[in-house]
């Protein structure tokens, strides 16, 4: 009986030992870095954020990232004059709107959604931010409005320079192309590099390439005066109504240059505004400045 009884404690004893060692390789795979991080990473690539805008109603986003949902959360609070100022688009004809800077294309589908006689191009050279911008048009059912232009503009006519990006991030921005500066003029720290071709505008339009715009903005963190002076000779045509240009006055060279420039070619400087979020920050001098060609 004894043995017997020695017998099962041990057979009990060996069983126990098995499920602990299932229980502990299960337990490492379950919490195996790698796997954790892969398991969480196919997770957020499902992740959706939809706002509910007024006379528009919903706006889908894929947001896998908390920086990606910060964007879709503050689409109407980050710049708010923006939102204002596409409000404003006249419904009466069909016209061309440019977003240079598109980003992940908040103020392209905005844009598209509130307007139905409205083209959108979204000028976005960064590879990261590509996809999202993609899948952002997709989900919102805006392929035959919403035309992504999948490089950079500048004042050459065309060439590869370098895309400078300040983070590996999808939604990440105060990006720079074919300068080593930012949005203040100062020298920027790359963390990823890569040569990406880019045009001027006056090349795209005078080629037939990309229709000429009625609307433009442009929120690039730098190089808004590099865009422009690539330009000239479309911005001269009477169909060009408005822009919307980023800058910052700390930047003069490019603030006296934009304002000269823009003044030359007939526009009216209109206000400049920008949300109480960004007070006592780094862009506490960085406006929206609105402008509207005189005789429109």
């Amino acid at each position: 009986m004894k043995i017997k009884l020695i017998h099962l404690i041990r057979r009990v004893l060996i069983y126990s030992i098995k499920i602990y060692v299932k229980f502990c390789d299960f337990t490492l795979s379950l919490f195996r870095l790698e796997k954790v991080s892969s398991d969480l990473y196919s997770y957020f690539r499902n992740s959706e954020k939809i706002i509910d805008v007024k006379g528009i109603g919903a706006i889908k986003f894929f947001t896998p990232s908390a920086l990606l949902k910060w964007r879709a959360d503050t689409l109407l609070l980050k710049e708010p004059e923006t939102i204002d100022w596409m409000d404003s688009f006249d419904d009466d004809q069909e016209y061309i709107f440019w977003d240079i800077g598109a980003n992940i294309g908040l103020y392209s589908i905005y844009a598209a959604l509130k307007h139905k006689n409205i083209k959108v191009y979204s000028f976005e050279p960064s590879t990261s931010n590509l996809p999202i911008l993609s899948r952002n048009i997709s989900l919102n059912n805006l392929s035959k409005n919403v035309h992504i232009c999948p490089f950079a503009l500048t004042s050459e006519s065309f060439g590869f320079q370098a895309m400078n990006e300040t983070s590996f991030e999808e939604g990440g921005a105060l990006n720079s192309f074919g300068v080593a500066y930012g949005f203040d003029g100062k020298d920027i720290s790359a963390s990823s590099s890569y040569n990406t071709i880019g045009f001027s505008i006056d090349y795209l339009v005078s080629n037939k390439i990309i229709e000429s715009p009625t609307y433009i903005k442009i929120d690039v963190d730098g190089i808004e005066h590099l865009i422009i002076e690539g330009a000239l000779d479309t911005l001269g045509l009477q169909s060009v109504k408005k822009l919307c240009v980023e800058l910052n006055s700390d930047f003069k060279d490019q603030y006296d240059y934009v304002h000269k420039t823009l003044e030359g070619l007939n526009f009216k400087f209109e206000e400049k505004l920008r949300s109480e979020m960004f007070e006592d920050t780094d862009y506490d001098n960085v406006y929206n400045y609105f402008f509207t060609k005189v005789g429109n």
